[in-house]
């Protein structure tokens, strides 16, 4: 082989490992992307069960237990929603 084969192949390996590498990067962003979406969709479900829940509690303390329920998951979903803006990820939840 001439060295100038052997250096063309030297350089097909590096652009297929520079490809891959930017593959696993953008496969990451889409999967963490995805995680977002998932947070946000799973928070909402949650929100929905202990707005109800909240709805027919009727003892005081239980009451202040799902105030404080509703207070973390409105914290949770809001920290998720300002992931989506730093990403500039769009979707409807």
């Amino acid at each position: 082989m001439s060295t100038i084969a052997i250096k063309n192949q030297g350089l097909l390996k590096a652009k297929d490992e520079r490809r891959i590498k930017t593959q696993k990067i953008s496969g990451t962003l889409i999967s963490e992307e995805r995680e977002i979406i998932e947070a946000l969709e799973d928070l909402k479900r949650e929100l929905n069960i202990l707005y109800a829940q909240f709805n027919f509690m009727t003892d005081p303390s239980l009451i202040d237990g799902c105030i404080y329920d509703i207070k973390a998951a409105n914290a949770k979903y809001t920290f998720y929603l300002n992931r989506c803006k730093e990403k500039s990820i769009k979707a409807v939840v």
